[in-house]
């Protein structure tokens, strides 16, 4: 179905809009740390825009809305739950801690913390791998969407959004990034929050459609906790649902407190009390979404649940003007774009980062080159890698959930734990975090390569990133238990455990009241829930 010529001129009067402000942000680029952490300055809602938008890609708003609606909404949002506490978590036990090391990467701190320019390099390699693999995926997000709406070749498609998202960040770094994915991030939200009550009212009414989804022929057992299982389902019982849902959070959990497209955004706060404050709302925005979002694309089933591919549902709704005023549907498309450009030019923008950065300064000079160079030549691996990542995306078939769900799990089984350790427990050494890093990422890469092409059937709690993280476990306990820290890395740890920054008593209160809001926030969601789907739901299953 290709748009009415309304949806192609939204799309494009908003690309102008983030090309435009990105180049803006851009002419203020004066520094390596402007281009590479955005000057350290950035205060919290710039920090929560950066966070919420770099998640929630075209995998969310394609991938995991088409998972709900296919039958999947419980086992997804269990682990949306888990996932989302990784923000708070993170912030608190590692991202601060980041920031105060002052490193421009995430592999760079690594790098730093166990004085050891070989792990930087391996970490700067797992990065733009594990990174390139996901920019792959939303890559392909963005152009099966363009390609829609305008109906030209998908080809054509990867390039119009190439162009778009690498125009600033190519330029820009990550003050343009942050800025525009803010920007994005009010888009999508302001869209979600907006279309679902319309895709609802279509559906007979929140009540009425939560009862009509609770025994829609189409889709049975989709608002039970374990979602459709047996025969022609993913799961063959209910058990198997909530391993893998508790499997998964726990992975997300780790990626979203240690991952280097969201610890990172922690290194651009303006203060330590904004990496806290940073944390509590983001989870909170995630969650308010996340919840309204997923359950809005479930019950587009009991308009229509026959729209295939399951990935293009929201799609579906906001471009059907029965159900979603036209008005809207644009500005629904436009924020799906937008979370599409914001996950790309993070990524973008990190896998040049880490190439000129972490990798090629100790490989061809052995020290760190100068900032002009850095620049120059971030710009030229940011270049190179999106044409790479454009060309792989030409030809695979549409599986934007499975692909990125891999690239993010090697980043939990890397140094998921590792991040932690670093800075919590004093006994890890150099040997321990290298032996942590590989048998983790070699791990999961491994039995995933033998469940995928070798066909290895593995029960459900073995799953391969599973595995990954007890071998990183072990690594590092093993190689720590056998070396002693060096006199350097002990000297950092204690220097990342001192606190650089004078806070005021109001400062702390300051902090303490977003806390006690997310408390807040907490209860009412659980009170919401119990009204709006446990009720309905118990209505809908009795009758």
């Amino acid at each position: 179905m290709t748009g009415p010529w309304s949806f192609a001129v939204g799309v494009f009067v908003s690309f102008a809009l983030y090309v435009a402000v990105g180049n803006y942000a851009g002419a203020r680029v004066k520094t390596l740390s402007d281009y590479y952490v955005s000057g350290r300055a950035a205060p919290t809602i710039l920090v929560v825009g950066t966070l919420v938008a770099s998640y929630l890609s075209t995998v969310c708003f394609m991938g995991e809305v088409g998972f709900s609606y296919q039958g999947y909404l419980l086992p997804l949002l269990t682990l949306a739950i888990m996932s989302g506490a990784g923000y708070p978590v993170g912030s608190i036990y590692f991202g601060r801690y980041l920031r105060r090391s002052q490193a421009l990467t995430v592999p760079e701190y690594f790098g730093k913390r166990f004085n050891s320019p070989l792990l930087r390099i391996i970490m700067g390699t797992i990065t733009v791998v594990g990174i390139g693999c996901y920019l792959v995926a939303v890559n392909q997000g963005l152009g099966l969407l363009l390609s829609e709406l305008l109906g030209i070749p998908y080809r054509w498609a990867l390039v119009i959004a190439f162009v778009v998202y690498g125009s600033f960040t190519f330029y820009a770094g990550s003050r343009g990034v942050i800025i525009t994915d803010t920007i994005m991030f009010l888009a999508f939200t302001l869209a979600a929050l907006l279309v679902v009550p319309f895709i609802l009212s279509a559906a007979g009414g929140w009540h009425s459609a939560v009862e009509s989804l609770s025994r829609l022929p189409a889709r049975p057992d989709i608002l039970k906790w374990h979602g459709l299982t047996g025969e022609g389902a993913i799961w063959a019982n209910p058990s198997d649902a909530l391993v893998w849902a508790f499997l998964i959070g726990v992975i997300w959990f780790l990626v979203v407190g240690t991952s280097p497209w969201q610890a990172s955004r922690y290194q651009m706060a303006a203060s330590e009390h904004v990496v806290l404050r940073s944390g509590i709302v983001a989870m909170l925005a995630f969650s308010v979404m996340y919840l309204v979002l997923q359950f809005g694309a479930a019950s587009v089933a009991v308009i229509n649940p026959n729209v295939k591919p399951f990935e293009r549902v929201l799609i579906w709704a906001s471009m059907n003007p029965s159900v979603v005023p036209t008005w809207l549907g644009v500005l629904t498309i436009c924020a799906i774009f937008a979370a599409g450009l914001s996950s790309c030019s993070t990524f973008l923008s990190l896998v040049g980062f880490s190439l000129a950065y972490d990798i090629l300064p100790f490989v061809r000079r052995g020290q760190p080159a100068e900032e002009r160079f850095v620049l120059r030549v971030s710009r030229i691996c940011m270049g190179v890698v999106a044409l790479i990542a454009m060309l792989l995306t030409l030809s695979p078939p549409p599986a934007i959930l499975w692909i990125a769900y891999f690239a993010a799990t090697l980043f939990a089984a890397s140094w998921g734990l590792l991040a932690f350790a670093s800075v919590h427990w004093p006994r890890v050494t150099r040997a321990g975090a290298i032996a942590s890093v590989l048998l983790g990422s070699s791990g999961v890469v491994v039995m995933q390569a033998l469940k995928s092409f070798g066909r290895l059937s593995l029960p459900i709690y073995l799953d391969p990133t599973l595995v990954g993280i007890v071998l990183s476990a072990v690594g590092m306990v093993a190689g720590s238990l056998l070396t002693r820290p060096t006199p350097e890395e002990m000297d950092y740890r204690r220097g990342l455990l001192a606190p650089v920054e004078s806070v005021s008593a109001s400062q702390w209160i300051t902090t303490r009241n977003y806390y006690l809001a997310g408390v807040a926030v907490g209860i009412v969601l659980v009170i919401g829930l119990y009204v709006f789907y446990y009720l309905p739901a118990a209505l809908g299953l009795a009758g």
